[in-house]
Parts: C-alpha cells; structure tokens; sequence
C-alpha cells in the first residue's frame, strides 16, 4: 500500500510539472484556430475577387466577340464597296443608280442592326427545322423513285418479246383484212336485196310497237301508230348528204313515232298534230 501511495504522489507530481505545459499548447491552439479564421476570411475576400474578376473577363470576352464581329461586318462592307468601286471603275453607271444601291444597302445595315437576337434565333430555327422537313421530304421521293425505278424494271423484264409482238401484230392484220372482205360482202349484198331488208327492217319496226313500262314511273304504257313503216332502199358512203339523215341500211333504226299513253285516268300525255304525223312518215335524203 506504501508503494501505491508513493507512486501515485509521483504521478501527481508529474501532471502538476505538465499541466503549464498544457496550459501553454491550450493557447498555442487558440491562436493558430484564430489565425486559421482570418486566413478564412481572407480566402473567401480572395474568391469573391476572383469571381469578380472572372465576371469581369468574361464582359471583356463578349465585348472583343462583339468587336469582332463588328469588325468582320465592317470588312464585308469595305470588300462589297471595293467591289462596287471596281464595278463602276470598269462600267460606267448612272448616279441614281448607285444611290438606289447604297441606300438598299445602307438599309439592310440597319435592319442587321435592329433585329433582335430572339428574333435571329427563332428565324434560324425555324430556317433549320424547314430545312429537315424539305431533306425527309426529298427522302421519301427518292424511295418512291425507286420503287417505281424498280416496278418499270420488273415490267420491262415482264414484257413480251419483239417477236411475240410481230406475230400478234400479224394476226391482227388477218383479221382486220377478213373483217374488211366481210363487211364489202353485206354492204354488195344489202345494195344487191334491198327489198329484202327492208320488209326484214319493217318485221322489226312492228315488233317493237308493242306495249312496254314507263322507264320513270313504271306504268304500264302503249306507243301510238301500228301502220308500217317501210325506209328508203341503201345509200352509199359516197352519196350522204351533208345535214340530212339517209333511211336505210344496217346503221338505221325504225320505230314509231313516241306518243306515250298512260293506262291510268290521266289520259294522254302528248298529242302529236296532223303536221308532225306527215313529218314523222317522210324520209330524208
């Protein structure tokens, strides 16, 4: 017990010996955590000038951008009057003209200038999305160019033969010669019957007098005039006369004159005159 208390009252002794010591590293540490504050403050006074003056840089950058490209407008203008100055050095114009061109160029000076950014932007784009619309455009007629490239070439390659042209052209002409050899025979022999056709011309006028339905209301109706109706005997191509109607012949149809009746009460629709019945049995020539 005698040697833990005196080897306590040595440990005492020690810290007490230690304890300026510590005193002195508690102050050392207060002033470096002050120090270190004011380094703070003046880190953060040093960003914010920086920032400044990266604000300030950036004014100057868009000013120099601005500068350049007031400078580039000023060169195209300088290079479109030397080429103005070059054109008239060689051709000589008149002075209203040119005064008409510098004021239409002066103009579009102006309205560069006046033109807001927004403005720019929006046509720009505008210009752009245009621009893509009329390229899908081309695209789509570019496949259809294709497709209708690739159907013709499908179709040539379908397509028959010289040969096989020939020989339809020639049976063609067989027939067109045949049909042309048989319709001299009917019209020889229609000039050589007439008689003949036209009692088979009146057989067919008198079948068709007989009673028949309204094509509008579907009343059953009857045609006035059963007598015969007997037309002029055949007359050539080579014989018609100009605004006359020629009687006869395989072209020609007969049928009685059209007096509709009704089967109801209402009676008689037309009544023809003495005058339009002659008419109607004379024949032209």
């Amino acid at each position: 017990m005698l040697k833990l208390a005196g080897a306590l009252d040595n440990v005492v002794l020690r810290v007490g010996t230690q304890e300026p010591k510590v005193e002195k590293l508690e102050t050392d540490t207060h002033c470096l955590g002050m120090l270190i504050s004011e380094y703070e403050v003046i880190f953060r006074s040093t960003a914010k000038h920086l920032e400044r003056h990266d604000v300030r840089v950036q004014e100057f950058e868009r000013t120099f951008q601005r500068m350049d490209k007031e400078r580039d407008a000023l060169r195209a203008e300088v290079r479109s009057i030397n080429e103005q100055v070059n054109y008239l050095t060689t051709v000589k114009a008149d002075k209203v003209d040119v005064q008409t061109e510098l004021n239409r160029r002066a103009l579009g000076t102006d309205m560069q200038q006046r033109v807001p950014y927004t403005v720019f932007n929006d046509t720009g784009r505008d210009l752009t999305r245009m621009v893509t619309q009329l390229r899908e455009e081309l695209h789509e007629v570019d496949q259809n160019l294709k497709t209708v490239q690739y159907e013709l070439v499908k179709g040539l390659g379908a397509k028959a033969s010289a040969h096989d042209v020939t020989q339809i052209r020639k049976q063609l002409v067989g027939a067109l010669g045949r049909w042309q050899k048989m319709e001299k025979e009917q019209q020889a022999r229609t000039v050589i019957m007439g008689d003949s056709s036209s009692s088979a011309v009146t057989t067919i006028c008198d079948t068709s007098s007989d009673s028949s339905k309204c094509l509008t209301c579907g009343i059953q109706t009857t045609l006035e005039g059963s007598r015969t109706v007997v037309p002029a005997k055949f007359v050539p191509v080579n014989r018609i006369k100009h605004g006359a109607r020629n009687a006869g012949g395989m072209h020609t149809k007969c049928v009685p004159p059209e007096k509709v009746f009704r089967t109801g009460s209402l009676g008689v629709v037309k009544k023809a005159t003495q005058h339009e019945k002659r008419a109607d049995q004379q024949w032209k020539f």
